[in-house]
């Protein structure tokens, strides 16, 4: 990877328009490892990366940056970013770290919603957490137990004992998120809903909202994903599916990273044809690292709970 220098009153942002790197915080000569402290970028998992995207209010860009910083206290700008599902999302927290001489540390994030949004940073060799917090690891097992989910807008059943993790409910926002991984490869199921966005939907039939939304979503992608880098966004096919008794609007695609592939599905159910309040959003991904073939998919399970489905009385908010 190119190595770039530059002095710390020199903003990042244009030596970093088309590449990433390593990048110098101080001015003066470059010193020996012993001496500074590095800050690396990466991936936190197969769908949350993040990134270094400010040093002591210098920022350094979109792309991934590892900082070399003096020893002692630094604050530390976070980009936390998901691909998984939809559109890629990203957030900014701001950390403040007290960087040791000899130690290399790398930053990492988590994003569930708008409201759960997690940024650490960890010393590379010790795995501790030195700045930051992370969410609790793990989720609940889905078992016989506990696979009917009910939530305020609808209910949905997880095919039990197939190692799908309970991660996130947020019965709020109506959010469901289910994971499992085997070996390299990770799965992931989301559930949510969304409001109409505004009084002139009203009149739109379900296909014309869903295509407004299906479009607003591949425009996201594009612009934050493809046009930064981030990744590259392939097969992108729109149509509608039959699961059950219900009419689902659909995209699949697939994101290329350096480090993974992602084929995603997005499935789109409203309760009306016309007169629309609510829809509801369904997402399935296969993660996997990139010169792997993916060995399997739990799609057919995802379809499961689909079919599981059940929508409740729906009161618009006021």
């Amino acid at each position: 990877m190119k190595t770039l220098l530059m002095v710390f009153a020199i903003s990042f942002t244009t030596l970093l328009a088309s590449c990433g790197g390593t990048i110098q915080t101080y001015e003066g000569p470059e010193l020996p490892p012993e001496k500074v402290a590095v800050i690396k970028s990466g991936s936190s998992d197969l769908f949350n990366s993040a990134t270094v995207h400010a040093v002591d209010g210098v920022e350094s860009g979109f792309n991934m940056v590892n900082a070399v910083v003096l020893p002692g206290e630094h604050r530390i700008k976070i980009r936390p970013y998901k691909t998984a599902g939809i559109a890629s999302y990203w957030a900014y927290r701001t950390v403040v770290l007290n960087a040791e001489a000899g130690h290399t540390y790398k930053v990492a994030g988590k994003i569930i919603d708008e409201d759960s949004i997690w940024v650490w940073i960890e010393d590379k060799d010790t795995g501790q957490i030195v700045a930051g917090s992370k969410p609790d690891s793990g989720g609940v097992e889905i078992s016989k137990n506990n696979n009917q989910i009910d939530m305020p807008h609808y209910s949905i059943e997880v095919p039990p004992d197939q190692e799908w993790s309970l991660d996130v409910i947020n019965k709020a926002h109506s959010t469901i998120q289910l994971t499992k991984s085997v070996g390299t490869t990770s799965y992931l199921m989301r559930f949510s809903i969304n409001w109409a966005a505004g009084e002139h939907m009203k009149t739109w039939t379900a296909k014309e909202v869903a295509d407004d939304y299906r479009n607003g979503e591949l425009s996201d992608m594009q612009k934050k994903g493809v046009m930064t880098g981030m990744f590259e966004l392939e097969d992108v096919v729109m149509g509608e599916e039959i699961v059950g008794d219900k009419k689902f609007y659909t995209m699949n695609y697939a994101n290329i990273r350096s480090d993974m592939d992602q084929n995603s599905s997005l499935y789109l159910y409203f309760p009306k044809e016309t007169d629309i309040d609510v829809f509801i959003v369904a997402i399935y991904t296969d993660g996997f690292k990139g010169k792997e073939m993916l060995s399997r998919s739990h799609k057919p399970e995802f379809i499961r709970v689909l079919e599981s489905l059940q929508v409740k009385q729906i009161t618009p908010p006021k």
